[in-house]
């Protein structure tokens, strides 16, 4: 489709666009239409139901006859509009039938149309006949004349009978049905000729306090002679007095049957609702509501669509409106919880384009100055850590520095951490805050004492993305060198197990080299993938640059298989020739130990394999030792004792 307004008229006559014969057809269309979207999303709304009350008299007079104007939005994008209007006479001159004229506007014209309403409904150039001789080709329109008539001037609702409290409902009906797949069904108490004049003023009505993200999807007809339900309308005006109570299709949708004082659908929850109070107080005021509307979709930018025909995100951001706009935190105060989350939940997509949030983000921190409430303290880091790529980190650093000196002796202190930890950015650029701050010092100290202290092997992922040696040449302060450096020496334990770490050990105080022993040693006990045999050797290091082999034999005893030690004894076979005390400390392991792999026939086989001179001179006389005593002897007299 092409980007001009499009046009189509449809009636009775001899032939038409796509039928020779005599018939209903479209019998002039502008060229831009595909002849695919004219079948699919035209011509199925190209009808009139004349009342009842007119039929039923044979009454042949067009002016008596409501025209029904009929309001659609397709899938395509497209906003098709049309008008159908009764013909006393076709061409036979016999039968009365219908001309509809319809308009439709392409995708990227339609949202001028969707936030100017009076192009919608106030339409000066629907036409109600055309001559077959002008050809069948309609031109494309630029635009469409429409009057600039301001309809809050008038007094609709008053003229209609329909109190606020009833307006409200019909709000909530057609929002819920837009959402949904509940119906509106409408019936006015005014004269059958004037009926679609009435029905598109409170039409216009509904459609200036609908969301923006409701008016691309509202479809609607004006005028038909009862009710029935079809796809793309969702706002059908009926003829007063044919509602059938007995249709059990019609009792399961809204109905505002005003001509007989009939109201049946709208369930309690149309009160107490944000929006709909904030709708209905802009109508009594005769004020519109674009600005609020703008302030919506900045706010929904981004999110599914679903999430911009929610009724509860609309009340949710009417209140954030409220606070933003005229700083009244009375809302807020209310919900906490809920005003956040709707809060975080716009600033995940498209946040670049919501400086507003981002204002209100920060004007709620101010105004709370720390989270105190225990219950609430986890949800307010969880949100600043959401957002915080987007928002200064100075400006939220007090808070979650008053917020965790708050609950520095609480159980909760470590879990506001991690869930800091769990931004990098929020994460470090903290405890660089922290680290040059004396008085702020030991909140970093006891988190670093409390998260070295459960420490799993699987957090060192996190901190392979912290401990950097830029980010270590930013710690400031002495007393968290040591937690600092035991972090960043298991990372390079874990994932740089061929690198040597000696030269961080030796930073290391002799109170932070006995609780990293501790550490490696609980984190050993837990791991059950191929472990870096040098993870062992720092474990049960002593102060003196020295290791306490037997304490470390008897650790690998405790905790792992005969598997587990022969690999070990086997990639360290070299030691034996360089490290006395390994060699003496492994000799007594074999000699005398009750669980020793040198008693096993299989583990002794593959240990014998080890080609290594030294480790084969220690074997022999671990085998000369160890031997029973009776083929000792048989060995010294030369008798083969197998």
């Amino acid at each position: 489709m092409r980007g001009k307004i499009q046009q189509h008229m449809y009636t009775r006559e001899r032939k038409g666009v796509f039928h020779d014969t005599a018939g209903y057809d479209t019998i002039a269309m502008s060229e831009g239409l595909e002849p695919s979207f004219v079948k699919k999303y035209v011509h199925p709304f190209c009808y009139y139901h004349a009342p009842k009350a007119l039929r039923e008299h044979g009454e042949r007079d067009p002016s008596l006859y409501p025209p029904a104007v009929t309001i659609v939005h397709p899938e395509t994008g497209d906003l098709v509009m049309g008008q159908a209007v009764f013909i006393a006479a076709d061409f036979t001159g016999t039968r009365s039938t219908y001309f509809m004229h319809t308009y439709v506007i392409p995708p990227f014209r339609k949202e001028e149309w969707v936030r100017h309403p009076e192009m919608l409904f106030h339409l000066e150039a629907f036409q109600t006949a055309y001559d077959l001789s002008n050809g069948p080709i309609l031109p494309e329109l630029e635009v469409v004349p429409f009057h600039d008539t301001n309809i809050l001037e008038h007094e609709t609702l008053k003229t209609l009978g329909v109190s606020h409290a009833h307006f409200q409902q019909l709000l909530f009906a057609v929002m819920t049905s837009i959402s949904g797949k509940k119906k509106v069904f409408i019936s006015l108490n005014v004269p059958l000729q004037e009926y679609t004049n009435y029905a598109l003023l409170l039409l216009e009505l509904l459609y200036l306090y609908l969301p923006y993200g409701y008016r691309r999807n509202l479809g609607a007809i004006t005028f038909t002679s009862e009710p029935e339900t079809r796809t793309y309308i969702h706002v059908t005006f009926f003829e007063p007095g044919t509602l059938n109570l007995g249709d059990r299709s019609i009792e399961k949708q809204f109905v505002f049957d005003f001509s007989h004082g009939f109201i049946s659908g709208v369930s309690a929850a149309v009160e107490q609702n944000e929006y709909l109070d904030i709708a209905i107080q802009h109508v009594t005021e005769l004020k519109r509501m674009d600005d609020f509307f703008k302030f919506a979709e900045m706010a929904l930018a981004g999110l599914p669509e679903e999430e911009k025909h929610s009724l509860a995100n609309y009340n949710q951001l009417a209140g954030l409106y409220l606070i933003w706009k005229n700083r009244d935190f009375n809302l807020y105060l209310k919900d906490k919880r809920r005003f956040l989350n709707t809060l975080v939940k716009c600033l995940q997509l498209k946040k670049e384009e919501k400086s507003e949030l981002v204002e209100l983000f920060l004007r709620i921190l101010d105004n709370e100055k720390m989270a105190d409430d225990w219950s609430m303290a986890r949800f307010y880091i969880e949100s600043i850590v959401s957002v915080n790529n987007l928002v200064g980190f100075d400006e939220v650093c007090l808070f979650l520095l008053e917020t965790l000196r708050f609950h520095h002796k609480d159980p909760l202190y470590l879990e506001l951490w991690k869930i800091i930890e769990c931004d990098r950015l929020a994460f470090e650029s903290l405890v660089c805050y922290i680290s040059n701050q004396p008085d702020y010092a030991y909140l970093l100290k006891d988190y670093f004492t409390l998260r070295i202290n459960h420490l799993k092997l699987e957090d060192i992922t996190f901190h392979k993305e912290i401990i950097t040696n830029d980010f270590a040449a930013k710690i400031t302060e002495d007393i968290l060198r040591d937690e600092f450096l035991i972090l960043k020496v298991i990372y390079k334990l874990i994932n740089f197990p061929t690198e040597s770490v000696s030269h961080l050990l030796k930073l290391l105080t002799k109170n932070g080299r006995e609780q990293l022993n501790r550490i490696l040693q609980r984190i050993l006990c837990e791991v059950s993938s191929p472990i870096p045999i040098q993870l062992f050797f720092v474990a049960f290091e002593t102060s003196g640059d020295g290791v306490d082999y037997p304490k470390l034999f008897d650790f690998l005893i405790d905790h792992y298989n005969e598997n587990t030690m022969c690999s070990f004894i086997k990639e360290n076979a070299h030691l034996v020739e360089t490290d006395v005390l390994y060699r003496k400390s492994l000799r007594i392991y074999f000699i005398t130990h009750p669980k020793s792999i040198w008693k096993d026939k299989k583990w002794r086989k593959e240990l014998q394999d080890v080609n290594d001179g030294k480790f084969k001179l220690l074997l022999k006389e671990v085998e000369k030792d160890t031997v029973n005593p009776l083929v000792r002897f048989l060995k010294k007299t030369g008798i083969n004792p197998f």
